[in-house]
């Protein structure tokens, strides 16, 4: 299945960003912070001020919740996956690189790039030897931004927004 979505231009945006497929919108996401002095001043001095993220699909609603704001904006970040408002997960940032680990109940995965194409991105299934779930790559230009994203077929039950959000999520790690 491919996807894709328009990078928003506005790092800090709180835009709904639509996730398409060839006919139709099949999710949406878009950051947002519950703190009003964030959501209004704060982004437009970091965007990590809003990194919580809020994915809406067919039938099912995921909350990526930032843990420590100050830890996000000095060193690297922690999510709480949430779905339908319960824990089901966590997000976390490695040390080194541009990794995200998304550890859940279904299975541990992996969202990368490499140093040499950093506008390509990579989720792997992490197992003795990693399953390949989806790989996309950023294209247009710097006014019009889109993340084109090929889902291979898999046994987890995420909807593809949830992937695309994550990929989002990567883009605008650090």
């Amino acid at each position: 299945m491919n996807i894709h979505f328009d990078i928003p231009t506005y790092k800090a945006s709180l835009k709904d960003i639509h996730v398409k497929n060839e006919e139709a919108i099949i999710g949406t996401f878009r950051r947002y912070s519950k703190n009003r002095l964030k959501r209004t001043l704060g982004r437009h001095l970091s965007s990590s001020f809003v990194s919580n993220l809020t994915i809406q699909s067919y039938n099912s609603q995921f909350d990526f919740r930032l843990n420590n704001q100050l830890r996000a904006f000095l060193s690297n970040a922690s999510w709480t996956l949430k779905e339908q408002g319960v824990t089901i997960g966590e997000i976390r940032e490695q040390p080194v690189g541009r990794t995200l680990i998304v550890t859940t109940e279904q299975g541990e995965l992996e969202v990368k790039s490499t140093l040499l194409s950093l506008r390509e991105i990579e989720i792997n299934l992490r197992l003795d030897k990693p399953v390949a779930i989806a790989k996309g790559k950023r294209k247009g230009s710097i006014h019009n931004p889109t993340f084109d994203l090929a889902l291979h077929p898999h046994s987890l039950t995420f909807p593809p927004a949830f992937f695309a959000a994550l990929c989002f999520l990567h883009i605008h790690q650090g």
